[in-house]
């Protein structure tokens, strides 16, 4: 396989070679697309957070925020069941205590 380098890129890599870095003048190019691998891997599959660094990114817990917005949920939930539970004539739908829903059908029959 052969490959066209501008003059530039090919002194660097002289520079490299003569410099005792590399060997010949194919490993830099076989190190640099090593690398170029590698910074592709990391960035389509990131190692996993920290709890540190999730906690910085996220910060704590908010057990307040969180109560608020489970009810807006559930508020917006109820508003669109009244407004399209038409849709689903036949069906009783119920909002758990958690905010969850749970669907029957009216003559009882459960799936």
């Amino acid at each position: 396989m052969g490959y066209a380098l501008a003059k530039d890129q090919q002194r660097f890599i002289t520079r490299l070679v003569k410099a005792g870095k590399f060997n010949n003048q194919s490993e830099p190019v076989r190190e640099a697309i090593r690398r170029r691998q590698r910074q592709e891997t990391d960035y389509l599959a990131p190692p996993p957070l920290t709890p540190a660094q999730v906690e910085a990114i996220y910060g704590r817990e908010d057990k307040q925020a969180d109560t608020v917005g489970r009810a807006a949920f559930k508020a917006i939930s109820k508003l669109d069941v009244q407004r399209f539970g038409h849709h689903f004539e036949g069906l009783e739908v119920k909002v758990n205590a958690d905010g969850g829903f749970s669907a029957e059908e009216a003559f009882g029959y459960s799936p």
